[in-house]
């Protein structure tokens, strides 16, 4: 898929506190831009699995 164990527990962990306003941590420019780089990549693999006749 291209994402390390770690970039998909740093993804997972602002999935879910995104979640809960307030507890929400600040970003900073070069982590949002990573956790959106993740997240881009995750949606294109995904696309791809769906996309086979077999997804």
């Amino acid at each position: 898929m291209g994402l390390s164990d770690q970039e998909l527990l740093e993804l997972g962990q602002w999935a879910v506190e995104a979640r809960y306003p307030g507890d929400l941590r600040s970003a900073r420019a070069e982590q949002a831009r990573r956790a959106v780089e993740s997240a881009r990549t995750l949606v294109e693999a995904a696309g791809e699995v769906l996309a086979r006749p077999d997804g």
